[in-house]
């Protein structure tokens, strides 16, 4: 892939949540095989309509403790007594459910923002372009 395809990717931030081959945040899904997994049309509305392509696994919630400031993000893990939830920093919080006022389970939520808006029509296009080479190694 010509890196032009790939300099909108790095450039908006992409990079900041997203894993590929390894390098990467890890606030959104791995993507090192996303092209093999999903064609050009997913990929486009997932870049501008996040939350309308929930991906299994990153379920937005939000926790208001009883004491202390409200906690929102991807619920990393969640038994009948505590929920883990990474923010956008990409903290993990653990809470005990017992001291919490509310917790709400956002199922139409994505943390990613839309790049409808901010990305150009020519840099959405390399963006999918890249995002549909990525089929792995080889």
């Amino acid at each position: 892939m010509p890196s032009a395809a790939r300099r909108p990717y790095q450039s908006s931030g992409c990079g900041s949540c997203h894993v590929v081959d390894g390098r990467g945040g890890i606030l959104g899904p791995e993507l090192t095989t996303i092209g093999g997994r999903r064609g050009a049309i997913y990929l486009r509305e997932a870049i501008v309509k996040p939350a309308a392509s929930h991906p299994p696994g990153f379920l937005v919630v939000r926790a208001v403790p009883a004491s202390g400031p409200e906690v929102r993000g991807i619920r990393v893990n969640e038994d009948v007594f505590w929920i883990q939830i990474r923010d956008a920093s990409g903290t993990v919080h653990s809470l005990q459910k017992t001291e919490l006022s509310s917790l709400d389970r956002e199922l139409d939520a994505s943390l990613m923002p839309s790049y409808e808006s901010r990305l150009s029509p020519a840099e959405l296009d390399d963006v999918v372009a890249y995002l549909a080479t990525l089929r792995g190694a080889k």
